[in-house]
């Protein structure tokens, strides 16, 4: 495989997972209660990240067409190891954060007192 055809599919894995976290974010924007409404933000961060890793990946696409391979090489690898740690960090903050908010809800969520006659 060539350097541009790699560069390709990164940018696809990463606009695949983005439109991923975008759709996840907006629904948890949209129709989640109170503070789940954070995890959907936290989404849409996610997705922010993933454009600038998108464009990033895409100006050194143009370096590698223009003939300046060191340059575009010196950047890529850890460009790719940044998006792929990052949105794992990202998604076991947010796995957290969900589990924690739904706990947190269970707890307070009291049945309601039986009814005397």
């Amino acid at each position: 495989m060539t350097s541009n055809t790699l560069l390709v599919i990164s940018q696809l894995l990463f606009l695949a997972f983005g439109i991923i976290y975008l759709v996840l974010g907006l629904t948890f924007i949209i129709g989640a209660p109170g503070q789940i409404k954070l995890i959907g933000l936290m989404l849409l961060a996610v997705f922010s990240i993933y454009l600038i890793l998108i464009f990033y990946l895409q100006k050194i696409k143009q370096l590698i067409n223009q003939g300046k391979y060191e340059k575009a090489k010196s950047w890529l690898m850890p460009l790719i190891v940044f998006g792929f740690i990052t949105s794992i960090l990202l998604g076991l903050v947010l796995l957290i954060t969900y589990f924690e908010i739904d706990k947190e809800r269970k707890t307070k969520i009291k049945p309601p007192p039986p009814l005397s006659l």
